[in-house]
């Protein structure tokens, strides 16, 4: 490095430069910036710049709190077999990497899309997930069907009526890949599609607007939420953002699916910008002085001398702006500037060493910050550049950036700057990687196999340039799946999708279900207000649905696309009133498998599907896919079996919510139902959904008579031994003992 002007001092443009070297005798490395206050420690601090709050900023927060933090939630207790230690590491990734999905800059939005976490939760999708996961990693494989190439499957029916037969109904090949596109065609059937999903989109965002808004009217009527309330709004808004998710999946096209899956994740952030302040970008720039009786400086002739000088640094820019040689006052430069005087101490360039691996984070174990600039120090090096590839995640998008930056928090010895990878689709990244501080990039005809773009950004800060911000190709394709792998990143990230749509239908059924608590606290809708509500669990979906396109998997797309319109229809059901004829409501067995499927579109769909792709993720053979699939779809079963069971026989306390919240609800459980075969004089009760006087107390004083709870209690042990039937084939392991647990402990659990 040379002291001339225009040479760069490797800062970024908030910070003064440090990579002169001030010394008297030798280098002593700093380590904590509380050694000098007014310089940061190390390059990567710079990031550390407060972030505006705002009233959108209380609903990020109910979207990650909810999600973020599984590794405390899953209790281990008094389990022969420990389902979570099979798999703590990744959940312990899990809640970190569900942190990194919700960050958004919204601390409002973030506090409400975490709040569920705060308290006491189960988190049991995705621990399944990863389990299973791990436990079909020792399956047989077999190579992934090709779909044939027609239309026929544009239309097919989310949910068929055989959704609960031993017939697995969820095949995702419903919608095939449409016919190659012909450059002379007119429009085409998927080009058709394509106008009605935006639509759909739209009316979603328009429903849920109002409720967010307290509008009045809409396009000169009463808007949904006055017309038919707050409830029925929401809930139309999510069915149709479920039908536009699966009509977007059964297009099979990986760049169209993401690049509409950008669309709903952009509609919840854009919520928040009437409310953000408009940053003052008119200011003058504050320069840094550094003064000194003895500076090395460089001649045009590129020899040295030792001369007192004064030189003025650009913190935006990183330059050296001018050098006068000599010593001048602080009083000549503006107030604002920084002025250091160094008296008689050397200021001479650093040295700086251009190509260097911190492998953190990711592969600490290598080189870390700590000992590579540590080490860098020691031998006299001031400045290292730390090069894009070999940590994990790379430095190729701005999301691993900031990951890298906050690794390098606090550990550095010496200066420390960052090239940037430019690999084959991440060319809508190099710009904000340059505005974020990287220095510069290296080039590779690969992208370096570490799963980079699952990370990448949904909305990139230059999202109003000329640069297209929204390139789907910010997520390539993951590498082949090796046959002998453990758990993939991508089923990793699976979980975390599981748990986002999860914590997403939570919000809004507390919205619609007029919730007063949920896991022992206060319910979201309650504390933040439904406005704040509607909108996390919008932002979670929408980040779901990002980083399910990311995974590139047209097949596993679509499945997880029809969970989030099954979550909706079941929704529908539990509306409907269970009772076939009102006015003469008798018990009929119709009354009980509508429920079950009810049941399966709610709480099942998620869990069966969820266990299925992540099957499908490792390359498992048909038969593995099929028992994932029935293990989930039967231990989901159960568990809402029991969920039903525990209303009616816990306290408030035990379960952190209201007992008989079912029965105010108008809902007729399994409990009931089987107590009203028994007793006929529930059925006007449930023709009524309990809302006469006293028809709540009565109906669970019957139903504690009866043996409706045993019976109930007797279904969910069905489910669960066929849940641990479906998977008897796989190969002994931990991960598949700990399937085995999960089904057994969900008969055993109090909450």
């Amino acid at each position: 490095m040379q002291l001339r002007p225009g040479a760069l001092t490797l800062r970024n443009s908030h910070q003064a430069s440090r990579s002169l070297l001030i010394s008297t005798c030798a280098i002593r490395p700093r380590c904590s910036p509380a050694v000098d206050p007014r310089f940061p420690s190390h390059f990567a601090s710079y990031h550390n710049t407060p972030r505006r709050s705002s009233a959108w900023g209380a609903a990020v927060q109910v979207a990650g709190h909810m999600a973020s933090n599984a590794i405390n939630r899953v209790t281990k207790g008094d389990m022969h077999i420990d389902p979570l230690r099979t798999v703590a590491k990744e959940m312990k990734f899990l809640t970190g990497n569900i942190r990194n999905l919700l960050g958004s800059g919204h601390p409002a939005l973030e506090k409400v899309a975490k709040y569920y976490t705060h308290a006491e939760g189960k988190h049991i999708r995705p621990l399944v997930v990863l389990l299973m996961a791990r436990a079909t990693a020792l399956c047989p494989k077999a190579e992934r069907r090709a779909p044939t190439q027609t239309y026929a499957g544009i239309n097919s029916p989310i949910s068929p009526d055989g959704i609960l037969s031993d017939v697995n109904p969820t095949s995702p090949f419903t919608g095939p890949p449409l016919d190659p596109q012909q450059s002379n065609s007119d429009i085409l059937p998927s080009q058709r599609r394509l106008a009605e999903i935006t639509e759909l989109i739209h009316t979603s965002s328009l429903l849920h607007d109002d409720v967010i808004d307290h509008s009045v009217s809409r396009r000169g009527s009463p808007s949904a939420n006055l017309e038919f309330s707050n409830k029925m709004a929401v809930l139309a808004g999510d069915f149709l953002l479920g039908r536009a998710s699966v009509a977007l999946a059964r297009l099979r096209d990986a760049e169209v699916i993401e690049l509409l899956a950008t669309v709903i994740a952009n509609l919840v952030e854009g919520e928040r910008l009437p409310t953000m302040a408009v940053s003052d970008s008119s200011s003058a720039e504050r320069l840094v002085v550094l003064a000194s009786t003895r500076a090395v400086i460089t001649l045009p002739d590129d020899s040295l001398v030792l001369t007192p000088a004064t030189i003025t640094l650009s913190p935006s820019t990183g330059r050296i702006v001018d050098i006068v040689h000599d010593v001048l006052p602080a009083s000549s430069f503006p107030a604002s500037t920084t002025y250091i005087d160094h008296g008689d101490k050397v200021l001479l360039p650093g040295l700086v060493d251009a190509h260097v691996h911190l492998n953190e984070p990711g592969r600490t174990e290598w080189e870390g910050f700590w000992t590579g600039t540590r080490a860098a120090a020691s031998g006299g090096v001031t400045t290292v550049i730390d090069m894009p590839l070999n940590a994990i995640p790379p430095t190729t998008t701005l999301a691993d950036f900031k990951e890298k930056l906050a690794a390098s928090e606090g550990q550095c010895w010496v200066d420390v700057g960052f090239y940037g990878g430019v690999i084959p689709g991440n060319a809508a990244d190099l710009l904000p990687l340059v505005e974020a501080g990287v220095r510069g990039f290296k080039g590779f005809l690969i992208e370096s196999g570490t799963y980079a773009g699952i990370n990448s950004p949904i909305s990139p800060d230059g999202i109003l340039s000329d640069v297209n911000p929204t390139s789907p190709f910010t997520g390539p394709p993951l590498d082949p799946q090796q046959s002998n792998s453990d758990i993939l990143p991508s089923q990793r990230r699976l979980a975390e999708i599981t748990e986002l749509i999860h914590t997403s239908s939570l919000l809004h059924d507390d919205v619609i279900d007029h919730s007063v608590s949920r896991r022992g606290s206060p319910s979201a809708n309650l504390e933040f207000s439904n406005k704040m509500a509607v909108l996390a669990g919008d932002f979670l979906l929408g980040r779901a649905s990002v980083a399910l396109a990311r995974l590139r998997d047209a097949e596993v797309i679509e499945l997880l696309a029809t969970v989030i319109a099954n979550l909706v229809e079941g929704e529908f059901m539990q509306l409907k009133n269970t009772a076939q004829d009102e006015r003469n409501p008798a018990w009929s067995q119709e009354a009980v498998d509508y429920y079950l499927r009810k049941t399966y579109l709610k709480t099942a769909s998620l869990i069966s599907k969820s266990c299925r792709a992540s099957a499908l993720l490792g390359n498992a053979d048909a038969a593995t896919v099929e028992a994932a699939y029935a293990y989930g779809k039967n231990l989901g079963l159960a568990f809402q079996l029991v969920d039903d069971m525990l209303d009616y026989t816990r306290s408030e306390k035990d379960l952190g919510k209201p007992v008989g919240a079912d029965l105010e609800l108008g809902l007729a459980t399994a409990p009931l139902l089987y107590a009203w075969k028994a007793n006929p004089e529930l059925g006007a009760l449930v023709g009524r959904k309990f809302e006469g006087e006293g028809d709540v107390a009565r109906a669970r004083e019957l139903v504690l008579q009866s043996n409706g709870i045993e019976q109930t209690r007797a279904l969910a042990q069905e489910y669960s031994e066929k849940a641990i039937e479906a998977i008897s084939g796989f190969p002994d392991s931990e991960a598949k003992d700990g399937l085995i647990e999960m089904a057994m402990k969900a008969l055993q659990r109090q909450k």
